[in-house]
């Protein structure tokens, strides 16, 4: 995995506008992120999840593991992120938003 300097500082919400998103979701457009996507999804090309449980579906997802809240540094951690499929990723953040659906 490619070394990268991280030396910068992000604020966690634009106060520009109330309604605005936080700012850590352009990061995912971070050409970091591409290569940490591109990275995983090689290394593990199936979902974590499936596999645990005994089946073979292609990751679609990069997610975190434990969540970044915001925090750059966590954000861009290798080690921090998993492969899943659509299914375990939508199970994963509704689960993190606190919704049981």
């Amino acid at each position: 995995m490619p070394h990268y300097e991280v030396g910068q500082t992000f604020d966690q919400w634009d106060n520009s506008n109330p309604r605005a998103e936080p700012s850590w979701r352009s990061w995912h457009k971070s050409p970091i992120w591409k290569s940490i996507k591109r990275h995983r999804l090689a290394a593990e090309p199936c979902c974590r999840y499936c596999a645990m449980e005994g089946r073979t579906v292609v990751a679609s997802y990069v997610d975190h593991v434990r969540p970044h809240s915001g925090q750059w540094l966590v954000f861009i951690k290798y080690e921090n992120t998993q492969s899943l499929c659509s299914h375990h990723h939508h199970v994963l953040k509704q689960a993190r938003r606190g919704r049981h659906n």
